[in-house]
């Protein structure tokens, strides 16, 4: 007998809602190279003029034990440059960090000689540099592939000239700090203001030529053969700008 009262059901615990399909879920790295990537992709996210020091130390604690380990975060480092040039600077100084810990490493076999850091450096950012188109006139591949969406090449054709100025700042900014050689920075310009093709230069190429320039020119004019260069540049530069097919 209830005694007439009512007996109530036993109260059920709510029910979580169910995860999307698409929901961000943290994963555990599957190999080194990802574990290396996200901690370097970590601490870059958070970097700033005013925390490079906390950075660079986090950054110098993180063991690197190959040059291919080296390469993987130079690219990323070189990355997050082109993408982000106004900090191109910092970028610089924390490949210099890296480079005051690690200036080299062991060959991969008793055959292969030790890698330098700097040997690493222009590896990677000449890669990056040669992938990139110097001329800002699409492609027949980009022309096929946006026919139906001009707006969306005129983004990639306007990325693609920002990123290879990006890197001319980036290379700036290594020569500086002593990372790369002047006749690599030499070499480069050379081959913007004169093309290797014997056609004349791009007004792009141009551009790039002075973005050097303006990166490295200071410590570029203190070497004998870097004022040459400059000397060389700046008279193409008039010469071109006298032959009225460019713009000044």
């Amino acid at each position: 007998d209830s005694g007439g009262k009512s007996r109530r059901s036993p109260t059920s615990a709510p029910k979580m809602p169910q995860s999307s399909p698409t929901a961000y879920k943290i994963t555990t790295p599957k190999s080194r190279e990802e574990k290396l990537e996200r901690e370097v992709r970590s601490l870059l996210n958070k970097i700033a003029p005013e925390n490079l020091d906390t950075i660079a130390w986090k950054m110098s604690e993180i063991e690197l034990d190959s040059a291919c380990e080296m390469t993987l975060v130079i690219k990323i480092i070189l990355g997050k440059a082109v993408d982000e040039p106004h900090y191109s600077a910092t970028y610089g100084d924390m490949v210099a960090v890296l480079a005051d810990k690690y200036p080299d490493f062991p060959g991969a076999d008793e055959t292969e000689k030790r890698q330098t850091m700097t040997r690493i450096l222009l590896n990677t950012t000449q890669e990056e540099y040669e992938a990139l188109p110097r001329t800002v006139v699409p492609s027949d591949e980009q022309l096929e592939r946006f026919k139906e969406d001009p707006a969306g090449l005129e983004v990639e054709i306007q990325s693609q000239r920002k990123r290879l100025r990006a890197i001319m700042h980036f290379v700036g900014n290594m020569y500086i700090r002593r990372l790369l050689a002047t006749k690599v920075v030499i070499q480069i310009l050379q081959d913007l203001v004169m093309p290797p093709t014997g056609n004349a230069p791009e007004e792009l190429e141009l551009d790039c030529a002075c973005d050097l320039l303006t990166s490295s020119g200071a410590t570029l004019d203190a070497d004998a053969k870097g004022n040459a260069c400059i000397t060389m540049v700046i008279k193409r530069l008039q010469e071109l700008q006298q032959d009225g097919s460019y713009s000044s």
